[in-house]
């Protein structure tokens, strides 16, 4: 567990806001640039996190405002993709035995405290290996049809769904990135239809 206490002063989004009125991503602090212009597009910076909890937390940021409401887009998907690929073949880093991470909390219920879209990016504990590593551990990608779901972990307690995608980097394109997402999404809509008969032991809460 770690203790945070600079976390009390971080501002939050309110309802109701302005999503616009102090963005701390529109003229970021020069010391938390890491990339200014991650596709040389204009679309994309890469920042570090003001407010980390742990070493080497960043954040893809778009460019121009967008609302973290807002569904990741393919070219969100592969650009992300690329910065992690980039990450974990950093040989010269002193994290390069570190695998990381992205996610993307949207949403009213995520607790994000910025309207402005981003995926956060952390490095992955070295020794650790997440439970989805390990459901795709051997398989091939496949995209979930009605006879094939996206893989789960009966001894995990929360909702989730995981597909695998090829391990070759050349085999990834925006079109795959954004099938996996979409399927991902769709299937936990559905899921949240009717949790109570799917997964009867799980709290809604």
């Amino acid at each position: 567990m770690k203790s945070s206490p600079s976390l009390a002063s971080k501002p939050r989004a309110r309802k109701g806001d302005d999503k616009r009125i102090d963005n701390p991503f529109a003229n970021p602090d020069k010391e938390l640039v890491v990339i200014n212009d991650v596709n040389d597009d204009g679309e994309y910076k890469l920042l570090l996190n003001k407010f980390s909890v742990v070493p080497g937390h960043i954040l893809l940021v778009t460019n121009g405002f967008k609302d973290r409401l807002s569904a990741l887009t393919p070219v969100d998907l592969m650009t992300a993709y690329k910065v992690l690929c980039s990450l974990d073949s950093d040989e010269d880093s002193d994290t390069s035995e570190n695998r990381h991470l992205a996610f993307y909390n949207c949403g009213p219920h995520s607790g994000f405290s910025q309207n402005h879209k981003h995926i956060q990016i952390m490095q992955v504990p070295k020794r650790f290996i997440p439970f989805q590593g390990t459901l795709c551990n051997g398989k091939d990608h496949f995209l979930p049809t009605f006879n094939s779901e996206p893989l789960q972990d009966d001894i995990v307690f929360f909702a989730h769904f995981v597909l695998p995608i090829p391990e070759s980097s050349n085999m990834v394109d925006e079109d795959l990135l954004a099938m996996c997402y979409i399927s991902l999404v769709q299937r936990a809509l559905t899921f949240f239809q009717d949790w109570k008969d799917e997964a009867p032991g799980l709290s809604k809460s």
